[in-house]
């Protein structure tokens, strides 16, 4: 049964949530455990493994989610060439990753990490079939609530198998073991959901090429747009490590990149959902609808996120205090700057999905390298003169930049989509909050309930104004009491 796009985006919401605790857990673990040099090589081994599976697990899986939202029959054939497509790409794209592992490690001066690199260039191949049945499939046909399951079995056994593996005293080489055994098993689970006959009938043989073209140049500008994408997340890890090679202060940068990473993980799912949504609206010409998904996706979004990373910007001490060792506090500024950097990627991402549900991927495509062009150049100019804050300000600069291009482009297409009084009470709130944190902070355990004091506030700031209304308490009822 097909579920709702608000009901689809909180289910994968949620799962992200489950996700983050799992994860984020587990990266702190690794930070006191392993210690800071450790931890260093960590950020870069992760920035790494992102970098390495965004072509393939982004490209063909989302082509094949939209083509199933479009389509009303043939769905084996869509499964079977999208099936034959990520197969090649994942073979030909780890074999250059291995070739290349070297001149990886001496681009990151420390050849010791070549292993590590061969081995994560084995990893993308089951991974990118993970991505195609959980993001293609599962999405296409709005399984929302069967794929966040999934999503969230994931990551808790991806932190369970590491623990133990680093535990046993593997260190780096068990962080790679558990990622790549709860790849296996989610990849064995997902099969639950996906019919294998599409891959396993007598038609195996005779390829639609005309289909499979159409999946190919569709997905082919989203996978360089989505590996560019990724680079923008990721890569300031690598160029810190590349230019000030020591492993310490990647480590501080590595903590203060996976907190600011909070808000674009939550709300990656708000894409995911939207995309289907806005290609089955546009099949069928209704333009309106279409204006009334981007609305509520990027209000809600900002509703949620702005305020988030205020709280976060003006606590930023406090927070990496609680979590990390002593030595961590000084990330506190690169944290502040990098948590808005996030909440702009995230609001970009959702540009983005209906840029690529518009049939406009390669306008994607050049908006995100440009902005890697943009991000690359900022790095080499401010990482050598301030550091890592250098490297935040760079990541900021760049998301406002690809935020504001994407943002002119959908304009032009439906007209005004989001209100501005509504975006200036949003940030008045946004501003309370962070003024009211920032002069009387608390930390420790205290933050928690801080936080939540923070955003009843800022709720009820909103109200005051008349932002949230009684339409926003129906469209979330609807949510959560709408099978």
């Amino acid at each position: 049964m097909k579920q709702s796009v608000g009901k689809g985006a909180v289910y994968l919401m949620l799962a992200e949530a489950v996700a983050l605790v799992s994860s984020y857990g587990l990266q702190v673990w690794i930070a006191h455990y392993l210690g800071a040099g450790a931890y260093g090589i960590f950020g870069v081994i992760t920035s790494l493994y992102l970098i390495n599976r965004a072509f393939l697990n982004t490209g063909v899986p989302r082509a094949t989610s939209k083509f199933m939202a479009e389509l009303k029959e043939d769905v084996k054939n869509l499964m079977r060439n999208s099936f034959i497509l990520q197969l090649g790409a994942s073979v030909l794209f780890a074999v250059v990753y291995v070739m290349f592992a070297r001149l990886i490690a001496r681009f990151l001066q420390d050849t010791s990490l070549v292993p590590y690199i061969v081995l994560l260039g084995i990893m993308i191949i089951p991974f990118s079939f993970l991505s195609l049945f959980m993001t293609g499939y599962m999405n296409g046909a709005h399984k929302f609530k069967e794929q966040s399951h999934l999503k969230m079995l994931y990551p808790f056994l991806q932190t369970v198998f590491t623990f133990g593996f680093v535990l046993l005293g593997f260190r780096i080489y068990g962080i790679i073991a558990g990622y790549f055994l709860a790849i296996l098993v989610g990849l064995y689970v997902s099969t639950k959901y996906v019919p294998l006959d599409s891959f396993l009938d007598k038609k195996w043989l005779s390829i639609d090429y005309i289909s499979l073209r159409k999946i190919f140049l569709f997905a082919l500008p989203i996978s360089l747009a989505s590996l560019c994408f990724t680079l923008l997340r990721n890569v300031n890890t690598l160029f810190v490590k590349s230019i000030l090679v020591d492993n310490q202060i990647v480590g501080l940068f590595t903590a203060a990149a996976t907190l600011s990473s909070v808000p674009f993980s939550v709300f990656g799912a708000v894409p995911i959902a939207l995309l289907p949504a806005i290609s089955s609206a546009i099949s069928d010409h209704n333009l309106l609808k279409v204006r009334d998904y981007i609305t509520k996706s990027l209000r809600y979004s900002l509703l949620i996120l702005m305020p988030l990373s205020a709280m976060v910007a003006a606590l930023s001490a406090e927070i990496l205090r609680f979590l990390y060792p002593a030595y961590y506090e000084s990330a506190a500024l690169t944290l502040s700057i990098l948590i808005f950097a996030s909440t702009f990627l995230a609001i970009f991402t959702c540009l983005n999905a209906v840029l690529v549900a518009s049939d406009k991927p390669v306008v994607q495509l050049i908006t995100v390298a440009l902005t890697v062009v943009l991000l690359t150049v900022l790095n080499f100019l401010l990482l050598p003169r301030y550091g890592i804050v250098g490297s935040a300000i760079a990541s900021l600069v760049s998301s406002l930049f690809a935020i504001s291009i994407d943002w002119v482009h959908i304009h032009k297409m439906y007209g005004p989509i989001l209100n501005s009084f509504s975006l200036f009470r949003i940030f008045l709130g946004s501003v309370l909050v962070f003024l009211i944190a920032y002069y009387k902070p608390y930390s420790g355990w205290w933050l928690i309930s801080y936080f939540i004091f923070l955003s009843l506030l800022y709720l009820l700031f909103l109200i005051f104004l008349g932002e949230i209304t009684e339409k926003d308490w129906l469209f979330l009822k609807k949510i959560l009491l709408k099978p």
